[in-house]
């Protein structure tokens, strides 16, 4: 089995410095195996914002895969935002905006959405994503369970949410496919959810797993307290607990299971055994 706490949006700048040190205790406690930060490191981009941030790194143990968001890229300088968007980010967090991790049960591959265009924060998949998803996953062995992070969701889910959609998506998405990947992580939007989805459109159909964070330390939440994901993967089962801040502390909320059922994730009740 192995474990991922999924984090995103923690926006150093207007942040929570308790909530952040609840965080660091909560991860430490539940030691996974790997953490998936989805991007929004700051809130704009500055060089003391990602200082903040990269201290906070520092103090998790575990391996970390970390990719940036919409708001990691610099909104009021121009030139910096068309020339060197990820400077910044490359220089404090990592030179990689596209990380890797590959171990015996999970392959985990992140690509950056993170727009330089001023269009509100939305995400765009590009051609490149493509090439890398493909390099990313060919010498991954078939039973290798494979995850995608990205900042912006690539797919909306089926119950009818209103997310906004990732730009020229559908390359990608077929690529996504072929790859084999069976989860998608995201943030962006600041609420935690968690869902099956299937890409019916394309050539190759694929029942995946959908779930999205939400924000981690931020004051800038929506609809709920700050939370993060705790995503325990075994085999065929799937299991995604949100961690909520609770007054003082993190605690676990109710989990979302999920089955393969032949070429299909399902939900499973809460009630039946995982």
């Amino acid at each position: 089995m192995r474990r991922i706490a999924h984090i995103s949006d923690l926006h150093f700048g207007r942040h929570d410095p308790a909530v952040a040190a609840g965080l660091i205790e909560a991860i430490g406690r539940l030691t996974p195996d790997l953490v998936a930060v989805t991007g929004d490191l700051t809130q704009r981009a500055h060089r003391h914002e990602f200082a903040e941030a990269r201290l906070f790194l520092d103090r998790i143990k575990q391996p970390a895969l970390v990719i940036p968001g919409n708001h990691d890229v610099p909104l009021y300088n121009l030139i910096d935002r068309w020339l060197r968007p990820h400077a910044r980010f490359a220089a404090l967090i990592g030179p990689d905006c596209c990380p890797g991790y590959v171990d015996a049960e999970i392959a985990v591959l992140g690509l950056n959405t993170a727009s330089r265009r001023l269009d509100r924060g939305g995400g765009r998949a590009r051609p490149s994503h493509i090439e890398a998803i493909r390099a990313g996953f060919a010498d991954v062995p078939e039973n290798v369970f494979r995850i995608l992070l990205t900042h912006h969701p690539l797919l909306d889910p089926e119950d009818g949410s209103e997310l906004a959609a990732t730009r020229d998506v559908r390359p990608v998405l077929d690529a996504i496919a072929a790859a084999g990947v069976d989860l998608l992580l995201a943030g962006h939007h600041h609420r935690p959810f968690s869902a099956e989805g299937t890409i019916e459109y394309l050539d190759i159909k694929r029942s995946l797993l959908i779930v999205q964070a939400g924000t981690a330390i931020s004051t800038r939440r929506r609809d709920g307290p700050n939370s993060f994901n705790l995503i325990e993967i075994s085999n065929a089962h799937v299991t995604c607990t949100p961690w909520l801040w609770r007054r003082d502390a993190f605690g676990a909320g109710s989990p979302t299971r999920f089955v393969r059922d032949g070429r299909r994730w399902v939900r499973q009740d809460e009630t039946a055994p995982a």
